[in-house]
């Protein structure tokens, strides 16, 4: 199927204007706002029309045709076209608006053919030809601008196509179709299972549970009356519990107060022989210390020592100075007066034998007439044939030829007869060498001067002293151009020279600090001592520092600590109040006797109020046990009904499993066909990957279930996520499932055309090339129809489509109707 035009009679801001196609490669080349993507979406929808019936579009579908619509006649939307099948010429004729007056007819029979592309809504879809439907035209065959990946959202809705085309191509009975009928049945005889469902599984669900409920109800009730008498009996108890663990709690915080008395005492009592007077306060803080901190800081973060490394930058800046510069002129001889010179030579050569020649037929024109001078004749012939065909004149050497053969043939059968004169044409060939001689020296003089050498006289010593010249130019270029690789050491070296002098400067200023505060802290060492002696003695310094630093605070928190403990009181006072609370636990426990037990940590407060919590809960629970008695429900009745719900439950579950254990063979089957079909699209893409993506993948692998691909990493061998790479890599390569799906997706003898818009615009210049000249391979098979605005694109093909049956059509920024609303041709270039 090829389409040989397109008529957008109101399309859009387009009206009554058309487009002339070729059956290979269309390049439509236009600026922003030429109408590219309306004239993308026209030809698709000539092509299949748009569905009958509110809510029948998908929601890509719809927003196309709102952006599409007549911008200034609401009345009408119509577009057309003319396709070529095998065989058969057609035209189409799609009223998108009324979706009444729509045709197709078959030019060659004059006959109405609509029915056999009719789809059920009664719109005429073309794609039908191709064993497709509008919305799988639309997700391979029709690229718009930006929605190279929309492919892959379009995977579900491709897959009976797919499988379609992996089995015998052209075939309805699919795994997808009977799977969707199978689907159906198990929607009617079984139903969903949703919250929302009224299928039989769900209304016998929703028994199960309602009687499930109703039972579950009366076994809750009659447990709840259970664990209610149990937890009545269980708050007693709890109630009894409680009031021990009160008197367990009472003696429990008297044995703690007794404890911590006492272990206060005893501290306070060693603090006080510790510290009988204040400790001295923690001097200020040490600015020696700070300064000696600082220095060994700045010690460790001292850079290395300069390491001198290549020339220095005095030496590259004198081989800079005696480099001499870049010759003006040319470097070496132009072929223009080399070829002159060549000529010159030629010209001189020929003339130097026609001299001889002539000079040779002057003096057998004076010798004897004896019969061997006609085999001299033939010999001079013979030498004048042979000038005249390397001078260029073929048709004086092959006279002359058959003169000699003539002398020859006539010294061997005939009587001698005196030398004639020599040929007429002679004279002619001798001046027809001079003045290409003269010729030759004066195109050398005129190239010679093209590049500036004055000819002289002598035009040959002229360009012998212009290839000399050359050569010397040449030699002085050669060692001027190591300028550049010098300037660059030179720049590293005065870089690092300053390096050098910066660490060496930041290296004596720290040795320096380290020096000053070794004096400063009065560290004992001579005054040229090695920087290793100086470390040595510092750190010692601070060592003693921090010992005497930790001693004093010490001494001032424990002294802290004893102030906190007497809290104003002596030590003796402790001690007594230690005695006392330890009497009053003695007697507490007396008091208790001996099953007291444990305290667990509870204080008074909290077993006081839980006693009085269980008081409260023990008289609630056994108030609501005497209501709980009078509302019991029947628990053996409420299992039988729930047992024959799940009766019936279990016989519509029965047949959802049957069903889904077929549908899962089917899908088994499915995904065979998925195999079969991966390795088609699989290689159709391993043909153009190495060339589209310069050599960075080579191999790559397709799922038809989503419609994924991976790639393989040429350098690394890894498999890559071809969603993952870049932009246009990404784009690239789901190019290439879009023209794999094409080629295999059609389950007819017909051979699908593409809709291509901008689909070079993420690649480079020569990613763009690569794709360019794929489609031109490509259009060999199929038509493709390419939109651009890229002038690059434009020019690749104003190089190489230069023949039919390819074309350049050109999108001018605005267009109007012609007079007489006929059709307006949009200007086009063909390839020639």
């Amino acid at each position: 199927m090829w389409i040989e035009r397109v008529t957008a009679r109101t399309f859009g801001a387009l009206r009554d204007q058309s487009l002339e196609l070729g059956p290979g490669l269309n390049v439509v080349f236009g600026p922003n706002e030429a109408g590219k993507t309306t004239w993308h979406a026209a030809i698709r929808m000539a092509l299949t029309g748009v569905r009958r019936g509110r809510g029948s579009s998908t929601k890509e579908a719809s927003a196309l045709e709102d952006r599409h619509r007549p911008w200034d006649d609401p009345d009408r939307w119509a577009v057309e076209a003319r396709i070529h099948l095998a065989g058969r010429r057609i035209d189409l004729v799609q009223d998108l608006l009324g979706k009444v007056a729509c045709r197709a007819t078959d030019l060659d029979l004059g006959v109405d053919v609509s029915a056999e592309i009719t789809r059920p809504d009664g719109t005429p879809d073309a794609s039908i030809w191709l064993g497709l439907d509008r919305d799988a035209f639309a997700s391979t065959l029709a690229v718009g601008q930006g929605e190279m990946l929309a492919v892959a959202d379009s995977a579900d809705a491709l897959q009976q196509h797919m499988q379609r085309a992996a089995a015998a191509h052209g075939t309805d009975a699919t795994a997808a179709g009977a799977i969707e009928r199978l689907r159906e049945h198990r929607r009617r005889a079984v139903g969903a299972d949703t919250s929302v469902a009224k299928g039989p599984l769900r209304s016998a669900m929703r028994d199960v549970a309602a009687r499930e409920e109703e039972l579950g109800e009366a076994r809750r009730r009659h447990a709840t009356y259970l664990e209610q008498h149990s937890q009545a009996e269980a708050a007693a108890d709890a109630l009894a519990q409680a009031e021990r663990q009160l008197i367990v709690a009472r003696l429990g915080a008297a044995r703690r107060a007794a404890i911590d008395a006492r272990r206060r005492a005893d501290r306070a009592a060693e603090l006080a022989s510790r510290y009988p007077a204040p400790p001295a306060e923690l001097a200020a803080r040490d600015d020696v210390a700070d300064e000696v901190a600082a220095a060994l800081a700045a010690w460790k973060a001292r850079p290395r020592e300069p390491v001198a490394a290549g020339r220095r930058s005095a030496e590259i800046e004198e081989e800079l100075r005696a480099l001499p510069p870049p010759p003006a002129g040319d470097l070496r001889p132009a072929d223009e007066v080399l070829a002159a010179v060549r000529e010159v030579e030629l010209a001189e050569e020929a003339q130097r034998a026609l001299d001889a020649a002539s000079t040779e037929m002057g003096a057998a024109r004076a010798r004897s007439t004896r019969p061997t001078s006609m085999l001299v004749a033939g010999a001079v012939f013979a030498g004048f044939a042979i000038l005249a065909i390397l001078l260029g004149a073929p048709a004086v050497g092959g006279l002359l030829a058959a003169l000699a053969l003539g002398a020859v043939a006539w010294y061997r059968f005939r009587t001698p007869r005196p030398v004639t004169e020599a040929s007429d044409s002679a004279p002619g060939v001798v001046d027809g060498a001079q003045a290409r001689t003269v010729a030759a020296r004066e195109a050398l003089a005129d190239a010679l001067r093209t590049h500036g050498v004055d000819p002289a006289d002598d035009p040959l010593q002229a360009a012998a002293r212009y290839e000399a010249a050359c050569r010397e130019r040449a030699e002085v270029a050669a060692r001027a151009t190591g300028a550049t690789g010098l300037e660059r050491e030179l720049a590293a070296a005065r870089t690092a020279e300053r390096l050098a002098a910066e660490q060496a400067l930041a290296l004596a200023e720290a040795e320096r600090a380290l020096r000053a505060s070794a004096t400063a802290a009065e560290v004992p060492m001579a005054a040229e001592a090695p920087i290793e002696t100086v470390l040595a003695g510092l750190d010692a310094w601070r060592t003693r520092r921090t010992a005497q630093a930790e001693h004093a605070q010490r001494s001032i928190r424990e002294f802290e600590e004893l102030t906190g403990l007497l809290g104003g009181q002596t030590v003796d006072h402790l001690a007594a109040e230690a005695v006392r609370l330890e009497e009053a636990a003695e007697a507490l426990a007396a008091a208790a006797g001996p099953e007291s037990g444990n305290d667990d940590g509870m204080d008074e407060t909290a077993a006081t109020a839980e006693v009085e919590r269980q008081r409260a809960r023990a008289a609630a629970l056994a108030g609501a046990l005497d209501v709980r008695e009078s509302d019991l429900i029947d628990v053996p009745a409420a299992e039988e009904a729930a047992a024959a719900a799940r009766q019936r439950l279990e016989r519509v579950t029965e047949l959802a499993g049957l069903i889904d254990e077929t549908l899962g063979l089917l899908e088994a089957a499915q995904r065979q066909v998925h195999r079969d079909l991966a390795p088609l699209l699989a290689a159709a893409i391993r043909q153009w990957l190495p060339i589209l993506s310069g050599g960075a993948y080579e191999e790559a692998g397709v799922n038809p279930a989503d419609l994924s691909i991976e790639v393989k990493e040429r350098a690394t061998g890894a498999w890559r996520q071809a969603r993952l790479l870049s932009g246009g890599t990404r784009e690239q390569i789901y190019l290439l499932l879009r023209i794999a799906m094409a080629q295999h997706l059609v389950t007819t003898a017909e051979v699908a055309p593409m809709l291509l818009d901008e689909v070079t615009a993420q690649a480079d210049a020569g990613r763009r090339r690569a794709i360019l000249d794929m489609l031109l391979t490509l259009a060999a098979e199929r038509q493709l129809i390419l939109f651009t605005h890229d002038e690059a694109v434009l020019a690749w093909a104003e190089n190489h489509l230069t023949a039919d049956p390819h074309r350049i059509l050109r999108l001018p920024l605005a267009s109007a109707p012609a007079p007489n609303n006929e059709p307006v041709a949009v200007p086009v270039g063909s390839g020639t």
